[in-house]
């Protein structure tokens, strides 16, 4: 059997305006969490094109009354989107 592959992202950085420091740590968790989730249920991919690679999220739009969970997740489903693409 063969082992799982194993995936390391790094951010280099996240730029969040309007969002105070705690709100910006749980957008962050968001992010990991559903960055898990789907990396683990999807299919395989190969980003290419520079070392390291670069991935280029999809752009999202955030209702007013978004909340940092929710952003988070929204922000992972971009990113994810652009592993995806």
């Amino acid at each position: 059997m063969r082992s799982p592959a194993t995936m390391r992202m790094h951010v280099e950085q996240l730029v969040l305006t309007g969002w105070d420091a705690r709100a910006g740590e749980r957008i962050g968790q968001a992010l990991r969490g559903e960055l898990e989730r789907l990396v683990a249920g999807g299919a395989g991919w190969t980003v290419a094109g520079s070392d390291p690679p670069v991935v280029h999220g999809a752009a999202i739009e955030l209702s007013p009354d978004a909340t940092a969970e929710a952003t988070g997740r929204e922000i992972a489903r971009a990113v994810y989107e652009g592993l995806s693409s």
